[in-house]
């Protein structure tokens, strides 16, 4: 299941700000999209690592 904040696509809004505001600098876009990796990495270990409870 998607949450709302899925819909900005897989670079979020930050990237469509930065590429939008300073088009003509697109070497600012490398941390942006740097971050939303590692953030996306962090996401997927944490609920990845989460203990299950016991069923009964």
């Amino acid at each position: 299941m998607r949450s709302s904040r899925d819909t900005a696509g897989p670079h979020g809004p930050g990237a469509v700000l930065i590429t939008t505001a300073m088009p003509d600098r697109p070497q600012i876009l490398l941390p942006v999209l740097a971050f939303s990796l590692l953030q996306k990495l962090a996401a997927s270990r944490a609920t990845r690592w989460r203990p299950v409870p016991a069923a009964g």
